[in-house]
């Protein structure tokens, strides 16, 4: 019985990993939903948060640079670094608890962001981030 229970619990966790393989274009997409939205809403956003418009640049900045090594050089992880503080502002300039769609695609962003990078950076912006907004 334990047997299975451990078969069980392997097939599980396979298959809620096949579930979540996110490529950089889904990330790109999500960047870019979320630069709509961001931008439909007419959030106020602070000047350090920078244009949405950069974020699909930024993002294949990190990419190429991850492809070459999961560890990003500093100019990638800068460029991760703006994503990740876009999106931090939008959720505090949001502040309205009824903005699900904005929400949504914030943690959608973060999410795929968080699933397809493999190195370390973008786990510790991830709790940064989750931090700052708590």
């Amino acid at each position: 019985e334990w047997w299975q229970r451990r078969n069980q619990r392997r097939w599980c966790r396979a298959m809620v990993a096949s579930e979540l393989h996110y490529t950089s274009d889904n990330v790109a997409e999500a960047l870019r939903r979320l630069a709509d939205v961001s931008d439909r809403q007419g959030l106020p956003m602070p000047e350090a948060a920078g244009e949405a418009g950069d974020l699909a640049a930024r993002w294949q900045e990190v990419m190429e640079a991850a492809a070459v090594s999961p560890d990003l050089d500093a100019a990638s992880l800068e460029q991760l670094r703006a994503i990740y503080n876009f999106i931090e502002a939008v959720i505090i300039s949001c502040g309205a608890p009824d903005s699900f769609e904005v929400y949504e695609v914030c943690f959608e962003s973060l999410t795929k962001i968080g699933f397809t990078l493999p190195g370390v950076a973008s786990k510790e912006l991830l709790l940064k981030l989750l931090e700052d907004v708590h």
